[in-house]
């Protein structure tokens, strides 16, 4: 993955400054910024075709929004064994709060649970990232709910998905830095976090598209 590709490729596109500008404002208002996965999705598409030029217009905020909706039905539905067992962690420890001679016991099971809920994430979103690649060649819903076909894609390509998060948290650092720049850098945090995401999302999609176009012939 080309992790210098990801900051350059934004400043190849002549109209680059006002798509930024747009996406990073879009961001930052509720509700409509379901629209900034949308805008995730469309770069993933372009990147799997070989392209990432030009960045996503927003000519088609609509779709981009519907996009966003159904990742985030989607997300919810992954992450609801999570909800639930927080739901249940919560009641039991108000249960048994006040019992005395269980509290070595209460903070085991705490962090046993706790390791738990990570190991979960983990590979929920790692299943959910394979649905994002499926669904923006396809834009059904239904890519995101073939959990068997996708989590058997998520374990072929495991080496590339932890480089991938590998790569994202080196970005988010490396963003966040622009962040300690009052006025300006927040400004900048905001507009090119989503591009320089997006492309090493749109990256890791494409090597395992390709991966599986070889191993098909």
């Amino acid at each position: 993955m080309d992790f210098g590709r990801a900051f350059g490729y934004i400043f190849e596109d002549r109209e680059w400054t006002p798509k930024v500008v747009l996406l990073a404002i879009v961001s930052l208002i509720p509700l409509l910024n379901l629209a900034v996965i949308g805008w995730t999705v469309d770069l993933i598409d372009g990147m799997l075709d070989g392209y990432d030029q030009p960045l996503p217009g927003w000519e088609n905020f609509g779709e981009k929004f519907g996009a966003g909706l159904n990742y985030t039905i989607a997300a919810i539905l992954y992450n609801l064994p999570l909800i639930l067992l927080a739901c249940g962690m919560g009641v039991l420890g108000g249960l048994f709060a006040d019992v005395q001679g269980l509290e070595g016991l209460m903070a085991l099971s705490t962090c046993g649970m706790t390791l738990v809920i990570f190991a979960y994430a983990v590979i929920a979103n790692a299943v959910l990232f394979i649905g994002v690649i499926r669904y923006s060649r396809v834009r059904r819903l239904d890519a995101f709910l073939q959990v068997g076909q996708n989590a058997a894609i998520a374990r072929e390509n495991a080496g590339t998905l932890l480089t991938l998060a590998a790569w994202l948290i080196l970005a988010g650092i490396v963003v966040g830095m622009f962040a300690w720049i009052p006025c300006i850098g927040w400004l900048a945090a905001a507009a090119f976090a989503t591009p320089v995401m997006s492309h090493l999302q749109g990256q890791a999609a494409a090597q395992i598209v390709g991966k599986r176009k070889r191993a098909m012939g």
